[in-house]
């Protein structure tokens, strides 16, 4: 495949999981979606008997093609958390080239209904589904950290790591600001 094809459909797939389309299954009707295919600049298939964008058997085998020698092969999409934290924290410190005076982080746990077998999913009997519960660090509506958990967690399981961390980043990258 080549490279500017799979850079085209990695994109697509972010663009689909940031708009909250989890599941390869989206992108059979996704792919028709003329503001996507505007957003991507694939408003004409490349054949006639196509779709503009990639279909989920498509995205399927970008994402889990078996890793091997051949460096054209697509490897499966995974995630670097730690890089992640990172770019979510020098995005917001971006978009203030003057440090402000104070901050107010709201650190929240949240609901995300999930239907199908994802992984470390959780029946919880308050909602009654399956769901996960993801901790989201926010200034604002910026978020800083997010943390996918399942819902077996209790709300603030795992927050006085994460917050040390980002609370040791911002203080180095503003020490004269209030947090």
């Amino acid at each position: 495949m080549h490279m500017a094809a799979q850079r085209l459909q990695l994109i697509q797939r972010l663009y689909g999981l940031v708009l909250g389309y989890e599941d390869l299954i989206d992108h059979h009707e996704l792919r028709k979606d003329k503001a996507l295919q505007a957003s991507l600049g694939r408003l004409e298939p490349r054949r006639g008997d196509c779709e503009p964008l990639a279909g989920k058997s498509t995205l399927n085998r970008l994402e889990l093609a078996a890793a091997g020698t051949d460096a054209a092969k697509a490897r499966k999409i995974g995630v670097d958390f730690e890089r992640l934290d990172r770019l979510l924290l020098e995005l917001y410190l971006e978009r203030h080239p003057q440090p402000p005076r104070k901050i107010v982080l709201d650190i929240d746990a949240t609901d995300v209904p999930l239907y199908g077998e994802q992984e470390e999913r959780f029946y919880h009997g308050y909602y009654q589904q399956y769901r996960y519960m993801p901790l989201l660090f926010l200034v604002g509506r910026q978020p800083l950290m997010v943390r996918l958990r399942a819902a077996a967690h209790e709300a603030a399981a795992g927050l006085e790591k994460d917050l040390a961390w980002l609370l040791d980043r911002l203080r180095a990258a503003w020490p004269r600001t209030h947090c």
